[in-house]
């Protein structure tokens, strides 16, 4: 016999399936050694832990914020002033900051979000979300997400709704339960027929009607400790005191949807959202009034500041007016008699609002007096920094109230560090340090 007919033929190289040498050296054709394969390269450890960025020093970055969630009374712009690590992207040489660790900051300040929420801001005409919160807790996700900041490092967010899935009815999850055993028990007794029955009764039974009675056709042969043990299990997560007879499973599961039906369709009282503005307008109205009556001077000089740069003295008097108010209002009722809003509550935000001020201003003012408290003049902690500015003497780069705040919490935050990382003081409640003075 010749060679020709005895050597078999010699197979190409397929260099794509990634083999690193020839096929016909081996002398089992079907069989190459489990070595010769490489597969491609993912880079798996990249995927589940991404490298982190790296950013730069803190800035500080300017937050505007729309409150657009449905239970808010109005549309009530707010802002804050973040100290965050900024980076530079070269290639758009635009200002960039990690979306999480802002809205975590964004929780540790009095501007602070309540409630549940998720955050969004406009790239063009699309909506980004890069931050949900729940429960005022900030959820965490393995994929970071970078914002893009203005050229004078602010950035614009919306704050909206986040419908949370812990808010289904109790009476969901044994109906819930009970079709997944339905399903696995199907899956696993292919012969058993009654979990198909009773998944149809919960289904397609009407919740008004009453439930009927249905042939269940007769189970196959089989071992009776899985019948009994299943049958126990269902009447178990139906919440039901019927018969353990296996014909009852269709009436106990009519049951538990018609639980369900009640409580779902059980009206939440609430008052009328429309209500609500006319409401507000109303307490706003007699607090205006209550101001100019009470202290007409005060009232009046506070009115024009606004938008002024004032020296440090003139704005903390200013501040110490408004926490009077806020003492002397905060948590009490209207009169019974104020037309459009009788004895109703008054709140912080209804102050700031007849003083024309925004909620994010309050929150700024009274951390600025809980910190002066600690680290004025003649105070626990007094600080040469907050000394030089209150006698004019100050050579930071920031001036006025924003300038002064920063200022302040710099200095509590050297202060923390310096305490074994105690806790910091600017967490403390404003009203801890009004008690003080």
């Amino acid at each position: 016999m010749s060679p020709s007919e005895t050597t078999p033929p010699r197979l190409p190289r397929i260099p794509q399936l990634g083999y690193g040498h020839d096929i016909s050296a081996h002398a089992n054709l079907n069989h190459p050694p489990p070595h010769v394969w490489h597969g491609p390269n993912w880079s798996q450890p990249q995927i589940d832990h991404p490298q982190p960025v790296v950013y730069g020093p803190e800035h500080i970055i300017t937050l505007y914020m729309e409150d657009v969630r449905e239970d808010r009374q109005s549309i009530e712009p707010t802002m804050a002033e973040i100290p965050m690590p900024v980076r530079i992207d070269p290639a758009s040489n635009a200002w960039c900051i990690a979306g999480n660790d802002l809205a975590v900051r964004l929780q540790q300040t009095p501007s602070r979000i309540d409630g549940d929420a998720k955050l969004c801001t406009m790239r063009g005409r699309y909506k980004h979300c890069f931050a949900r919160i729940s429960s005022s807790e900030v959820e965490r996700y393995w994929i970071p997400v970078e914002l893009k900041l203005a050229q004078d490092k602010s950035l614009e967010i919306t704050i909206e709704s986040n419908p949370v899935p812990s808010t289904r009815p109790a009476s969901l999850p044994p109906a819930d339960r009970l079709l997944e055993l339905g399903k696995r028990g199907t899956e696993t007794r292919p012969g058993h027929q009654s979990l198909p029955v009773a998944k149809r009764s919960i289904t397609d039974s009407s919740p008004s009607s009453p439930p009927t009675q249905s042939k269940t056709p007769p189970p196959t042969p089989g071992p009776s400790g899985f019948s009994d043990t299943h049958r126990w299990q269902v009447l178990e997560l139906s919440g039901s005191n019927a018969s353990t007879s296996s014909r009852a499973s269709p009436q106990i599961q009519a049951e538990a949807l018609q639980a369900h039906v009640n409580v779902s369709a059980k009206p939440k009282p609430s008052k009328p959202k429309e209500s609500k503005p006319e409401v507000n307008a109303a307490i706003i109205g007699w607090l205006r009034h209550q101001f100019s009556v009470q202290d007409p001077q005060n009232y009046s000089s506070f009115l024009q500041s606004k938008g002024k740069s004032l020296p440090i003295e003139d704005l903390l008097r200013g501040y110490r007016y408004v926490a009077s108010l806020i003492a002397q209002y905060n948590d009490t009722r209207t009169p019974s008699s104020l037309e459009g809003a009788p004895d109703r509550k008054i709140s912080k935000a209804n102050i700031f609002a007849a003083l024309g001020r925004q909620t994010s201003w309050g929150s700024d003012t009274e951390t600025t007096l809980a910190l002066y408290e600690l680290y004025g003049p003649c105070k626990e902690r007094e600080d040469p920094r907050i000394v030089a500015i209150m006698n004019g003497k100050c050579t930071g780069s920031k001036e006025g109230s924003v300038g002064f705040l920063h200022t302040l919490k710099e200095v509590d935050r050297e202060f923390a560090s310096k305490h074994s990382g105690g806790p910091n003081q600017c967490s403390r409640r404003p009203s801890d340090a009004s008690n003080s003075r």
